[in-house]
């Protein structure tokens, strides 16, 4: 694996940990789109089937779409499909390195979060203020493993139902005895 290129997870949730219901966001959040937009534009972006399915305009542009499915016979336009997690990140890697970027990114949903939050070195994480109804659920993890940072703070207004923070952990080093 190339050392110079992170594997870094984006996620915004609410204050249950909801991240979805029916195959949507639960809210609009204009700032946060945003921020997705510019932070993930030019890099891979790493996703599942479902999130792949629940995007309105696909594939998401200026970025390499690449989808993890079970089923091996899954194809998508104009998008990377692989049926397992180490086989996208490598591949998503090998692309970020070849073009200079410094980040790869999974983007969702649940299921690979579980999967690759063991793995990823950064996490930005919008902090919605609300506990909307939802079906996914992002997986709980240990805070004291992070240094947290507040990259953004967002009051709700006619763009943003919600207010919401935005904070980048970054995974602390485990101290070597």
């Amino acid at each position: 694996m190339n050392s110079s290129v992170t594997l870094a997870l984006i996620v915004a949730r609410g204050a249950n940990n909801v991240i979805g219901s029916r195959g949507a966001l639960p809210w609009h959040l204009n700032a946060d789109l945003q921020f997705f937009k510019s932070l993930t534009t030019g890099c891979p972006i790493i996703m599942g089937r479902n999130t792949w399915e629940s995007l309105p305009k696909r594939p998401l542009p200026k970025r390499e779409n690449i989808i993890v499915s079970r089923n091996g016979n899954f194809l998508a336009n104009d998008a990377r499909v692989f049926t397992d997690t180490k086989t996208a990140q490598a591949t998503a890697e090998c692309i970020a390195a070849s073009t200079e970027k410094k980040q790869t990114f999974i983007i969702g949903g649940a299921e690979l979060y579980r999967e690759a939050i063991s793995q990823v070195g950064v996490m930005f994480i919008t902090e919605v203020a609300a506990s909307p109804e939802g079906d996914v659920f992002f997986p709980k993890f240990e805070t004291e493993d992070w240094h947290i940072e507040q990259v953004m703070e967002q009051s709700a207004d006619s763009v943003n139902d919600h207010n919401f923070v935005i904070n980048r952990y970054v995974r602390k080093q485990k101290a070597v005895t």
